[in-house]
């Protein structure tokens, strides 16, 4: 009986330091199974999707949930979706002419689909244009969840989607509380990386001002670092954002990777699943006082076990 509670505990203390939030956006790989499988468990993440409804890493990784999504109206009907996850991600860039390239209407009109799925839905991860529309970009980011909400006012909707390239941490942070006010819903930043960086150490720099934020948000459910490997881009692109200098599956980390690897994801605002109240997006107290109650919980199921063991 002792050795049953042992190890009752121990899964328990196991799941209460891992977080949820922390994920990984991961897509085509040539390289086998086991190396792509390998790449995504490298980063320690909870969670990994790929813009499709099947998995990169066919095995399955322990501890990893894999979310399929659904990326535009060629990929209905739906048909079967893996097991594993609660939730699904709808739509990619819908407001980006050479991605999904659905007006809100239209958004709207096919989330019916989704729906029907039973599962807890992301909406479509529409991806800021910055100052002003063009280069393919057709809706601001605010503009196009606004009228698919006005489209689509009696859908069901558990958080929202967005897709940020900046390098200034106090910038992202105010775009999440824009459409989280816009929407009242948790905010899942599915892709997000510094673009056009000037060093590879200031990459992890801007890194290091928003990971903690982001985890201390209550306003973020979940986030999602992309590029894993860019092997074609230069400079100027997302080459110094990329977590991995190939894809070898042996654990061969940029700075960033390394960065992002050993980053903990605590969930110190959000839980994971989405469910924040809204509070102060760039707060650190949220976090501070999770991070406690989670030490005296530990604490406390340390001091269960010494007397069940004693």
């Amino acid at each position: 009986m002792k050795i049953i509670l042992f190890l009752i505990l121990i899964i328990f203390l196991i799941n209460d330091c891992q977080g949820l939030k922390k994920g990984t956006t991961f897509g085509s790989d040539p390289n086998s199974d086991s190396a792509k499988c390998n790449d995504i468990k490298d980063l320690n993440v909870a969670w990994y999707y790929n813009w499709d409804k099947k998995p990169t890493c066919n095995a399955g990784i322990p501890g990893v949930e894999f979310i399929p999504t659904i990326w535009g109206s060629g990929s209905l009907p739906i048909g079967n979706l893996p097991n594993g996850s609660e939730w699904l991600i709808g739509f990619n860039e819908p407001n980006y002419n050479n991605q999904a390239n659905l007006t809100p209407k239209q958004a709207a009109d096919l989330w019916p689909q989704l729906e029907a799925t039973g599962r807890k839905l992301v909406a479509p991860g529409v991806a800021d244009c910055g100052q002003q529309l063009g280069g393919g970009c057709t809706y601001s980011t605010l503009d196009w969840y606004s009228q698919f909400l006005g489209n689509c006012s009696k859908c069901r909707i558990d958080a929202v989607s967005l897709h940020l390239y900046y390098c200034n941490a106090d910038d992202m942070m105010n775009k999440i509380n824009s459409l989280y006010q816009l929407t009242k819903k948790p905010v899942w930043l599915t892709e997000f990386a510094c673009n056009s960086p000037a060093s590879k150490e200031s990459v992890v720099t801007f890194a290091q001002a928003l990971l903690p934020r982001l985890e201390n948000s209550t306003q973020v459910g979940r986030y999602s670092w992309f590029i894993p490997y860019c092997g074609g881009c230069g400079a100027g692109d997302l080459l110094y954002s990329s977590l991995y200098n190939d894809q070898s599956g042996n654990k061969n980390l940029t700075p960033i990777g390394q960065y992002y690897s050993n980053f903990q994801s605590n969930n110190g605002g959000g839980n994971g699943n989405g469910n924040g109240n809204g509070s102060d997006s760039g707060s650190d107290e949220t976090g501070s006082s999770s991070n406690l109650i989670k030490s005296t919980l530990t604490f406390t199921l340390i001091l269960i076990l010494i007397l069940l063991l004693f």
